[in-house]
């Protein structure tokens, strides 16, 4: 049961990382054209990039995350036995995912601070609406890393 419901929100994240890839390419080439041909652009459309980039950076980490292809480095590990090998690769999961809860907590701070004296990103759009992916995907990636230990080190299934 649970394998068909993670796949398909593994297809939901995958869709939403493509779209905002999508969306922030079309921006970008819609405002450099706008500033080309026509000598104007939307004023708004500078920060709508900036934050379209900040979603698709935390989409791309989370999924990285998701599929074990984050940073690592492993030469350690492959120096020791099997035995010590898991002891270590449990507690680089465990460092990892406090770090993604202290990230998570700090980033739900600074949220909470810019909620109190929003100010407009663009259009409609709130400074604090952008700043939602940073404990979102904080906290996602450190219960990725926490369910990483329930899985046996050098299974790559997602």
């Amino acid at each position: 049961m649970l394998t068909p419901l993670r796949q398909l929100l593994h297809r939901i994240e995958n869709g939403l990382l493509a779209l905002m890839l999508a969306a922030t390419m079309l921006l970008a080439c819609t405002l450099i054209a706008q500033r080309l041909l026509f000598d104007s652009g939307w004023l708004g459309g500078e920060a709508a990039t900036r934050t379209l980039v900040l979603w698709l950076a935390m989409f791309g980490a989370m999924a990285a995350t998701r599929d074990h292809r984050h940073l690592a480095i492993d030469v350690l590990p492959n120096l020791v036995g099997p035995r010590l090998r898991q002891v270590m690769y449990a507690l680089t999961q465990l460092f990892a995912a406090l770090v993604c809860g202290v990230l998570a907590w700090f980033a739900w701070s600074l949220l909470q601070m810019e909620r109190e004296a929003p100010s407009e990103l663009f259009g409609f759009v709130q400074s604090w609406h952008g700043m939602v992916i940073l404990p979102l995907g904080f906290g996602l990636m450190g219960l990725r890393f926490l369910t990483g230990l329930l899985r046996p080190q050098g299974d790559d299934t997602p």
